[in-house]
């Protein structure tokens, strides 16, 4: 809810997209390196207001475009980094 309500993300016509969730975890979209860091942020803020802790060690950041990103090494976080990964594994099962 906070996210969408910030007006920062990705969106499909009006929808909001930008977090996905299944079980505990959560992906964020967004369309800009930039953008990626304010939803950070919001999420940071909604932990420390809910008491809440990302596992930054199992977090990673992936970035999908066209353009030459390989400098880009990491995300900062308040004091953590968020390691740039090439590819996600999600889902460890899928049961259908």
């Amino acid at each position: 809810m906070h996210l969408s309500l910030s007006g920062i993300g990705c969106y499909i016509g009006l929808n909001f997209c930008g977090a996905l969730a299944y079980a505990n975890d959560i992906v964020l979209i967004a369309p800009t390196v930039s953008a990626m860091c304010k939803m950070l942020s919001v999420c940071e803020t909604f932990t420390a207001r809910f008491d809440i802790q990302f596992n930054m060690q199992k977090s990673k950041c992936m970035m999908v475009s066209v353009r030459k990103w390989r400098s880009l090494r990491s995300i900062k976080v308040s004091v953590h980094s968020i390691l740039m990964v090439s590819h996600l594994s999600l889902l460890k099962a899928i049961h259908v």
